[in-house]
């Protein structure tokens, strides 16, 4: 039994009120359940009131007169499933800055239900479309966990995370790893804003083997390997802000 999480990363601004309340529409839809809270606190505790459900959006995107950067916590509490929003007004090109992020948990046991992966992937899905990622990918917890660093966060700047049981790359990424080589994977299937690839039916079926070789075929130097503590460099081996933006 394991937790699963979808991570979302992009440098696109996120401040469409009409996207989020599209992304929770079908979010209610995928995950059979309701949107109950949205709050700038964690836990969350506001409660979503239904006939002011329109206002979520202008809720996710407004920021305050001195915000750079918002916070957003929701919660589905009848499919037990919360996630974390943190966006930026004016995306930043220098290396100190962070990409726009959306973290989606699932709770223990989530993947192993009847229809459980299914609905995690679609949620994949539906976050790439509305949200145009650069970077995103889906697995257990544990998994992504195995790629903590020592000390400090990873700057997505100089390394990447890993290939996950599912894992997306924009365009820009699939020119930068070289299409012939990305599109060869037969993991691989293209769409007209990157490549996804998916390693097994569910998370708990695909080996760290897998995951691990993948990394090798595009090369291993792009993605964390927490015994390498050394600074790699901002858009050597993985590609920069700025770079994703030209």
């Amino acid at each position: 039994m394991s937790e699963c999480w979808i991570d979302i990363m992009g440098i696109k601004p996120w401040i469409d009120p009409k996207i989020w309340i599209e992304f929770h529409s079908l979010s209610e839809e995928i995950l059979s359940a309701k949107l109950t809270n949205i709050d700038t606190n964690d836990p969350p505790k506001r409660k979503v009131q239904r006939k002011y459900f329109d206002q979520i959006g202008k809720f996710t995107t407004e920021f305050g007169t001195k915000e750079e950067s918002r916070w957003i916590f929701c919660r589905y509490r009848d499919a037990k499933v919360e996630m974390t929003i943190q966006h930026y007004k004016n995306p930043r090109l220098n290396g100190k800055d962070f990409p726009n992020s959306l973290t989606i948990y699932f709770p223990n046991g989530y993947c192993e239900t009847d229809g459980g992966a299914e609905r995690i992937e679609r949620m994949f899905q539906l976050s790439n479309r509305l949200l145009l990622p650069f970077y995103s990918f889906a697995d257990i917890r544990d998994v992504i966990a195995k790629k903590k660093k020592p000390y400090g966060a990873v700057n997505i700047q100089e390394e990447l995370v890993g290939i996950f049981w599912l894992t997306f790359f924009n365009n820009k990424y699939v020119d930068f790893f070289g299409r012939d080589k990305i599109e060869g994977v037969s993991e691989v299937s293209s769409d007209n804003n990157g490549v996804n690839i998916k390693l097994a039916k569910k998370p708990t079926d695909c080996s760290e083997k897998e995951r691990i070789e993948l990394e090798n075929i595009l090369g291993a130097e792009s993605f964390v390997d927490p015994k390498v503590t050394v600074s790699k460099g901002i858009g050597k081996v993985a590609l920069s802000f700025e770079q994703l933006q030209s």
